[in-house]
């Protein structure tokens, strides 16, 4: 079992360098067309210092139907007292269509102030729905 452990040394999210995690490969026994969402436990080290206000985890799934999927925006001080489980559903049930197309699922931090410590991703997991309709 592993753990992501992301250090961010004085960092502050920048466009094209924000990508705290990204996953493009899905084991074959994934039944991609009933992904309904994505459950992630995430964390910061107890020395995590920085402004985290406004600042915020992005989780966005991306399809070759549909490029950008944003799933959910967990502010830094919602994971602050340790780590959380997160279950983030698809809120738009049109999106399914583009879940068979699925080939990445990123974290991504969105911060203006410079951040120090560790991000954890950890137990990274889909949602499936009962059927594909």
């Amino acid at each position: 079992q592993s753990v992501a452990a992301v250090t961010l040394e004085n960092d502050a999210s920048q466009p094209e360098h924000n990508t705290l995690l990204e996953l493009n490969s899905f084991p074959p026994s994934l039944d991609k067309k009933r992904i309904g969402g994505v459950v992630a436990n995430l964390g910061l080290s107890p020395d995590f210092t920085g402004d985290t206000s406004g600042a915020s985890i992005q989780v966005v799934l991306q399809s070759n139907n549909d490029h950008w999927i944003p799933l959910a925006s967990i502010p830094l001080a919602e994971i602050a007292e340790g780590k959380k489980e997160h279950v983030l559903k698809v809120a738009d049930p049109a999106i399914f269509e583009a879940m068979p197309q699925l080939y990445s699922l990123r974290f991504m931090l969105n911060a203006s102030h410079p951040l120090t410590g560790v991000i954890y991703i950890d137990d990274i997991g889909f949602l499936l729905r009962s059927n594909s309709k």
